[in-house]
């Protein structure tokens, strides 16, 4: 039995009963607990974290590690000396925790009634601040040891499929875009897609990389000029400038396939190629089912 931690519930009191045979199914292979004080596995979009080192939280109270479960979501956490603050960025989402008084800023909004707890120089947040976030969702499996999953944005299939290209093709580190830069900057209406995904590199790197499946009725060739303009964009932004990244840029490449389109400009734009096409392939047939 899974239950979903609601937006309100700052503490997860779990039943210290539940037989873990009755969760086989929700389960997955997510059984085994880490070696850690830590009262809980947590598991971030079907993959458990190595929870190591990770001290224990309140007895009864389910806390969750932000900097190991920030990091899991391909996120980034800092803490700012100065200002004394931590600093957790995950997707779209930015939180701030004022170490002077433990509060707690979510995308510049300060939540009350809520605060860090921070152990052993882990900071802790209930797992009712990522459950409230957009695109965030957190479960629990009422069992002992509780298993805490969280699915976000990462989990969705073309993010995954954009990451593991990313890593094969050995692409320099990426922004992932918003819908709103997407729009209002790189020129491509997301409403046209049933779901997009991107990441641009900064300054001195060309890498991008850019997948789509096309809505109903919308428009492929249109959204392959679309593309073609990005990356003459950033060929263009390269000339007079680094020859190493024009020479990728004119290299980059775009593919459609099966009602899917992308653009990639990578240090091997064929394997790419080949993983997507791959990929495609693969989820048509899973939604053929």
């Amino acid at each position: 039995m899974m239950k979903r931690i609601g937006s309100t519930a700052l503490a997860l009191a779990l039943a210290a009963s539940i037989a873990p045979a009755a969760m086989a199914e929700d389960m997955m292979d997510i059984v085994p607990l880490s070696d850690t004080g830590y009262a809980a596995s947590i598991a971030v979009n079907g993959e458990e974290l190595d929870l190591s080192g990770i001290p224990a939280a309140e007895d009864g109270i389910y806390l969750l590690p932000m900097r190991v479960v920030t990091e899991a979501d391909y996120g980034f956490a800092d803490w700012y000396a100065e200002e004394n603050q931590g600093y957790f960025a995950l997707d779209d989402h930015r939180i701030y925790v004022n170490f002077s008084d433990n509060s707690v800023e979510v995308d510049g909004e300060k939540l009350e009634d809520v605060t860090a707890t921070v152990i052993d120089g882990v900071t802790f947040l209930p797992a009712s601040v990522i459950d409230g976030l957009e695109g965030y969702s957190v479960l629990v499996a009422e069992r002992e040891p509780a298993l805490i999953s969280i699915s976000t944005p990462n989990g969705a299939p073309l993010t995954k499929l954009a990451r593991e290209i990313m890593d094969t093709t050995e692409m320099a580190s990426s922004m992932k875009n918003s819908a709103e830069t997407l729009k209002d900057f790189v020129g491509i209406d997301p409403a046209n897609y049933d779901e997009f995904v991107s990441f641009s590199s900064m300054m001195i790197r060309a890498d991008a990389l850019f997948i789509g499946k096309l809505a109903e009725g919308a428009d492929m060739d249109a959204a392959k000029e679309e593309l073609e303009a990005v990356r003459a964009r950033i060929q263009q932004s390269f000339e007079q400038y680094l020859p190493a990244p024009l020479e990728m840029a004119k290299n980059g490449k775009i593919v459609e396939k099966d009602g899917y389109v992308a653009l990639f400009i990578s240090p091997d734009v064929d394997k790419a190629i080949e993983m997507f096409e791959a990929a495609v392939t693969e989820l048509n047939a899973a939604e053929a089912e």
